[in-house]
């Protein structure tokens, strides 16, 4: 049974990610509908909050970090830039990739010399 749900939890949240990430491919950052900012708010909270529930307990040091850059942004304390676009697009394909691996062990140690983690700790410093 956990895993059918867990199944459902990886193809779900590869396909939001995988749209979001079309959308972030293909507009240019002043075009963006606010509403962007919003659904990666809420997909990064989602897997922050539910990805451990389902065995992926590495997914938030990747999610947490772009979740609270994308609380400022929609709270209006930062703005969106082309390199938040970017650095963001690098998160989801992190996160792509452990889903499609069915494992994120391998996360802890990638992150320790990718200084993505880094990059959207200090916007939020």
């Amino acid at each position: 049974m956990i895993e059918a749900i867990r199944k459902i939890f990886v193809e779900e949240t590869s396909g939001q990610l995988s749209s979001i990430h079309l959308v972030l491919k293909s507009a240019p950052v002043i075009n963006l509908p606010p509403s962007v900012a919003e659904d990666i708010f809420l997909a990064m909270h989602s897997i922050k909050g539910s990805g451990p529930m389902f065995g992926f307990s590495n997914l938030p040091l990747v999610s947490h970090p772009v979740e609270k850059t994308f609380a400022r942004i929609r709270s209006g304390q930062i703005e969106i830039s082309p390199e938040i676009i970017e650095k963001t697009n690098d998160a989801i394909k992190i996160l792509l990739d452990a889903l499609h691996r069915n494992t994120d062990d391998h996360l802890p140690e990638a992150m320790k010399n990718n200084n993505l983690v880094n990059f959207f700790t200090e916007i939020c410093q």
